[in-house]
């Protein structure tokens, strides 16, 4: 019988393929030194930087693209971030990401974009690298800075008035709920839908109705980009 071999691949590799099939950003973050170890090409998609300018710039690329009240609120966002990795256990820390809002200056625009944050690896229980999507945010302004620790399925937000982690009681969706948003990402009509649930429109648009109070947003769509993002939904 023929052993099994040893796949050589190197990092870059797996971070490309990461990249290619979650259709984000993809950063390897050294917080020690404030630049990065690893940039995909897709970035300029997001940050209209190309990654030779992102590794040549490092992270010193956010002091030129954010600016103002916005670029302090990004620094603070970020030292809370690694204040609240490094006050777990390394076993603990290893389970826990942290995602985050804010704008970001492109040709004089202003795009909104999220980052999700993991720690991979630590030096003198100091948090020194991390790994980090990139996705366009559909929020409409900075901060939503949200902690998941997958150890205990918990889930805390960062209230930025009261400079303090609050406990965030997670959504749980009926498999009525979890159907009814998968139709809607589909694309399917009210009348639609009334066909495959066997009810009446009318009754649609009430379970709509009463989906979008429970999740506490405007429309259907922004629940799902929610739930993409693993935010605040248990499924």
């Amino acid at each position: 019988m023929e052993t099994n071999k040893c796949i050589n691949l190197s990092y870059k590799d797996i971070f490309d393929s990461m990249a290619l099939l979650s259709g984000c950003g993809l950063l390897l973050v050294d917080h020690f030194k404030s630049d990065f170890g690893y940039v995909s090409s897709n970035i300029d998609n997001l940050y209209g930087v190309d990654e030779d300018e992102m590794m040549a710039k490092g992270c010193k690329i956010y002091d030129e693209h954010i600016s103002g009240k916005d670029l302090s609120m990004f620094q603070a966002i970020n030292k809370i971030a690694i204040a609240k990795f490094e006050s777990y256990p390394e076993q603990t820390r290893r389970n826990c990401s942290i995602s985050y809002d804010f704008g970001f200056e492109i040709n004089g625009r202003l795009v909104m974009i999220n980052h999700r944050i993991a720690p991979i690896a630590t030096k003198d229980n100091k948090l020194w690298l991390s790994l980090c999507f990139v996705s366009q945010s559909f929020s409409k302004a900075s901060g939503n800075i949200i902690l998941r620790n997958t150890c205990d399925n918990s889930i805390c937000e960062y209230n930025m008035t009261f400079r303090k982690w609050v406990h965030k009681t997670s959504i749980t969706l009926s498999d009525k709920e979890k159907h009814l948003l998968h139709l809607v990402s589909r694309g399917f009509s009210n009348s639609e839908i009334a066909e495959e649930f066997i009810k009446s429109e009318e009754t649609v648009k009430s379970y709509r109705k009463a989906l979008k109070k429970k999740l506490g947003s405007p429309n259907l769509i922004a629940a799902l980009l929610q739930l993409r993002s693993n935010v605040v939904f248990k499924t």
